[in-house]
């Protein structure tokens, strides 16, 4: 992501209305460049910060924007756990599935009689 698509950004992102790869990507760069830094800094206090001025509330920008950014890394892990937890989920379910399907065909080849099947060989007669 270059400067101008960051700075273009820097709204929707004070705003929580970045994707998850948008935020990746926005993070990565104003993490390593002071201008884009220094721009979201500006549009913060243009925005939030005078708000809180008229109020009587003191503001720290330096605090503020460290805050936030450490909010959306946060956020960024916990997706992605979450996503990984879903992927490993939906693989146990597919494996389960297969599994159920095997069995069933496995049935269906031996007309329905258990005593036969290619699994009761593999995991022993009944006694």
């Amino acid at each position: 992501m270059n400067c101008k698509e960051v700075e273009r950004l820097i709204p929707f992102y004070l705003n929580g209305e970045l994707n998850e790869r948008d935020t990746k990507e926005f993070l990565a760069h104003i993490k390593t460049c002071e201008s884009c830094y220094e721009e979201m800094e500006i549009i913060y206090m243009a925005s939030t910060g005078l708000e809180r001025l008229e109020s009587g509330s003191s503001i720290d920008i330096n605090k503020e924007m460290h805050r936030i950014l450490q909010h959306s890394e946060k956020r960024l892990k916990k997706r992605q756990i979450i996503t990984r937890a879903g992927m490993v989920i939906n693989t146990i379910a597919m494996i389960a599935v297969v599994i159920t399907l095997l069995f069933q065909i496995d049935l269906w080849l031996n007309g329905g009689m258990p005593e036969a099947s290619f699994f009761r060989s593999i995991f022993g007669q009944r006694k």
